[in-house]
């Protein structure tokens, strides 16, 4: 109890930190079958970073 206060402004902040950047997120719903992703059921996550470079290094993982 003794770091209640200090704990709940904590998560405040970290959640409206993330809720900014939330904003950013495009969401597309594609039913279609492909062979290679399974069926239309299957949710499948894909990052494409907009200025052509790799997504694999920290700024985009």
């Amino acid at each position: 109890m003794r770091h209640l206060l200090a704990a709940t402004i904590f998560f405040v902040l970290v959640t409206a930190f993330f809720t900014v950047g939330l904003f950013k997120v495009q969401l597309k719903a594609i039913f279609s079958y492909h062979p290679s992703f399974g069926n239309p059921l299957t949710m499948t996550v894909m990052i494409k970073r907009t200025d052509g470079e790799s997504i694999f290094n920290a700024e985009t993982l």
